[in-house]
């Protein structure tokens, strides 16, 4: 606006120039022309002196006879009425100062000589004794005359070029004035079309703002009803265009408790134009809930572009109910914090200004909430203490969190830094939790003290107790080997009688034989389980990558090489491990066995064995279609002589298991079974799986 003032005044000063430089040419254009018309009037009269004098006859013979004495080719015949005419005339029509001087003197001596002329009543002639002087006199009239001619002529010529400069600066000036205003024209036309442009880009740019804004913007007419209502209002509130809008028209959208309120600020906004009024209260939603909104309502009816009210309203419900929960929340924070025994929570601005402070170990530590709260950290701690605390907060105020322990007098303590982010993930504040762990320190010292104790006891404890076991694990193999010998015989026995005495015994008797030498054998079995159980004490484990695939192919040939298999098999890929290859072919050994056995006396058999890696361990499974087992007494599984199903229906000596989980333990794995009744078993084990750099072997899916 301001450059347009200024391109305006400049051009507007150069249009008046140019018009007074076209006045000024004008009248010198006028001033020059009356000049050179008067120039022109004196120029005439010059003339017609020159012709009355110089060109008239006289017929005196005198006269005539001078002329030839003289050497003057002309008569002269006087004419004084017209001379007198054209002498007066010249007399009022010159101006020049030379002219003038001319004129005075032609006057004086042109009259001189008419008078003396006018002597006589004949024609005017010239006596004889006279003539040689009047032609003398004369002709100086003659040479006077030429000289304002010719001055005329010059002063005619001057004027005519004045005259052609003025005609030039009138062209000039209406040339200027043209272009100048054709300027102006272009000027105001392009800043016309400029400022159109602007102005639509200006009310587009208006129009997406308002039609995109998050909030209610609406203009209302005197009566509240709406003119304009920005697409937000739709969103908010869902009524549609064509349906009634809640922001304007009345209060029957307002709530009932804020219908007086919002009456009374209608009535304000009406009285004092201009004025932002400030207004938060409840609508009904399309739907039938209430809606909180907020904003400002600015009557301009008066203002001739916009003859409305302004209203700008935001959905602020949401906000509210933010804010109640953070009252709420923060009222649960006083009390959670109040409520922890033997701890401090403060948090921090980033001047280390106390913001919240509550615990029931302020006053423990020697201060209180009224000397705390609203001051800085150096303001109401020791110097010492704040030198050695500063460090830690500039630590969680980069945003680190961290705990830290500490010692004052008469306690221990450990504090934990948290940094609390903004929506921008900035660091706009920090919390401290401080907690009294005096108590704990001194169980620390007095478990440490224990543990001390205890460590020498159990070193003691171990040292007795491995004395015993391998006393025990010599007992037991003793026990076994010594067993044998009578076993031995008394099967040997059993078998003599039957061979010399079988015929003679009846029915009674062959079943009696037949029982000891069937527990005898039996009896050698469960002697043989428990020298390998003891066995597994002493025997160190040799560790090699085993291909469990292998593995349990090979067992199941061995199993199945005198009886066969009359049943399906599947042996999945099976992932490798480290462990002792003949260890894990006596578990598959034993975990196939039983699998077989315990399904046997299904009319289709089916066992599948699969391994899974679940983290840094590798699961492997043998599964069934057998008798399976009630869980409840899954805890007896693994226990030595412990069977849950009678020698009649499947035989066994219950050590079996007992074995396998003393296996997988020695290589840090675990053992688990599912199963339901009559819908066969899953037994599971698990050991660690190979490392990242250990090859591990793939095998191929085997059926029978």
């Amino acid at each position: 606006m301001r450059r347009n003032t200024l391109v305006y005044l400049i051009a507007f000063t150069l249009l008046v120039t140019v018009f007074l430089f076209f006045v000024k040419a004008y009248r010198d254009l006028i001033q020059y022309t009356q000049l050179t018309q008067r120039h022109n009037v004196v120029y005439h009269c010059f003339q017609s002196l020159s012709e009355q004098i110089n060109n008239a006859a006289i017929n005196n013979s005198a006269l005539t006879d001078a002329r030839k004495f003289l050497n003057v080719s002309d008569l002269f015949y006087v004419d004084s009425l017209s001379v007198t005419r054209q002498l007066n005339l010249l007399k009022s029509a010159v101006r020049d100062s030379i002219n003038i001087s001319i004129a005075s003197k032609l006057d004086t001596r042109i009259k001189a000589e008419i008078s003396w002329l006018l002597k006589s009543n004949v024609p005017d002639s010239i006596t004889k004794h006279k003539a040689l002087t009047h032609i003398r006199s004369l002709q100086s009239i003659d040479s006077l005359i030429a000289q304002g001619i010719k001055r005329t002529s010059f002063l005619i010529e001057v004027r005519k070029i004045q005259v052609d400069e003025s005609i030039s600066n009138i062209i000039k000036g209406v040339v200027a004035f043209i272009i100048l205003s054709a300027l102006v024209l272009i000027y105001t036309a392009v800043n016309w079309i400029w400022q159109k442009t602007t102005m639509q880009r200006s009310e587009e740019r208006f129009r997406s703002l308002i039609e995109n804004s998050y909030d209610i913007v609406a203009i209302l007419d005197e009566t509240f009803r709406p003119i304009y209502r920005s697409p937000s209002s739709a969103r908010i509130t869902g009524y549609g265009n064509e349906e009634r809008d809640t922001i304007g028209g009345g209060t029957e959208q307002t709530h009932p408790d804020d219908r007086e309120a919002v009456i009374k600020a209608m009535k304000v906004v009406l009285e004092n134009p201009t004025v932002p009024f400030p207004l938060r209260y409840r609508i009904r939603h399309k739907d039938g809930h209430y809606l909180l909104i907020d904003g400002m309502i600015t009557n301009m009816l008066h203002n001739d572009a916009i003859k409305g009210i302004i209203a700008n309203f935001r959905d602020v419900t949401e906000i509210q109910k933010a804010e109640q929960k953070l009252v709420e929340s923060e009222r649960i924070y006083r009390i959670i914090a109040s409520s922890i025994p033997g701890s401090v929570i403060s948090l921090f601005d980033k001047e280390y200004r106390y913001l919240l402070v509550e615990g029931d170990m302020i006053e423990a530590f020697g201060y209180s909430k009224q000397k705390l709260l609203g001051n800085k950290i150096k303001d109401v701690v020791s110097q010492e203490h704040y030198e050695m605390v500063l460090p830690q907060f500039k630590r969680v105020f980069e945003g680190e969190t961290f705990m830290n322990e500490s010692s004052r007098p008469g306690f221990d303590t450990v504090s934990r830094f948290v940094p609390l982010r903004d929506e921008s993930n900035n660091v706009f504040a920090a919390m401290v939790v401080v907690i009294d762990i005096s108590e704990l320190k001194k169980a620390q010292r007095a478990m440490s003290d224990l543990n001390t104790g205890l460590e020498r006891k159990i070193n003691e404890r171990t040292r007795e107790l491995e004395v015993a076991n391998k006393e025990l694990e010599s007992f037991s193999y003793s026990v076994a080997h010594d067993l044998r010998t009578p076993l031995r015989a008394v099967y040997g026995y059993a078998l003599m009688l039957e061979e010399d005495y079988g015929i003679r015994l009846d029915p009674e008797g062959k079943r009696l034989i037949d029982a000891v030498s069937r527990n005898a054998k039996q009896m050698g079995t469960l002697i043989d389980d428990l020298l390998s159980f003891s066995q597994l004490g002493r025997r160190q484990i040799q560790k090699s990558q085993v291909d469990m695939k292998k593995i349990t192919e090979s067992s199941f040939r061995d199993i199945t090489l005198d009886g066969g298999y009359n049943g399906q098999i599947t042996i999945n890929n099976l992932h490798g491990v480290m462990a002792d290859s003949s260890l894990m072919k006596h578990i598959m050994i034993n975990l196939l066995g039983n699998a077989i056995k315990y399904s046997s006396k299904k009319e289709m058999p089916v066992i599948e064995v699969s391994s899974t890696k679940e983290n840094d361990e590798v699961i492997y499974t043998i599964k069934d279609n057998g008798v399976g087992f009630d869980m409840a007494y899954a805890g007896k599984l693994f226990g030595v002589f412990q069977r849950l199903h009678s020698d009649e229906e499947f035989e066994g000596t219950g050590v079996g298991l007992a074995i396998v989980q003393r296996i997988i333990h020695r290589h840090s794995g675990r053992i688990w079974a599912e199963s339901e009744v009559d819908q066969g078993a899953s037994f599971h084990f698990s050991l660690p799986a190979l490392s990242k750099t250990e090859k591990e072997p793939v095998g191929s899916i085997v059926s029978q």
